[in-house]
């Protein structure tokens, strides 16, 4: 191999050396970039955990509220209680739906 070969070849060599450092910190940036994306993933999960946590206990709660109105419906027995019992009833239905909506968000 003559010595123009030989410098020929260091030069294609260092080129191509450039070219893997150069994907080489392209695909650091990338792993970090990927990185970031998975610890705010985590964040994300851990937050709609407890967001879920919390609806679950309003659910319990509304549930339990929603029974003791029913047995206290079955008790009334005038009219207009038992209307104002009905109405309660059905609001209670409705947040309990909003809350269920929300969850499936």
């Amino acid at each position: 191999m003559t010595e123009s070969e030989l410098i020929e070849r260091i030069t294609d060599m260092r080129d191509e050396n450039r070219r893997y450092e150069k994907e080489i910190a392209d695909l650091e940036k990338i792993v970090e970039r990927l990185d970031a994306e998975k610890t705010e993933l985590k964040d994300i999960k851990a937050d709609l955990e407890d967001e879920n946590r919390h609806l679950a206990e309003r659910v319990k709660l509304l549930e339990h509220k929603r029974d003791e109105l029913l047995d206290e419906l079955k008790r009334v027995g005038g009219d207009k209680e038992r209307d104002i019992v009905v109405g309660q009833l059905m609001a209670y239905r409705q947040i309990f739906r909003m809350i269920l909506d929300r969850g499936k968000e």
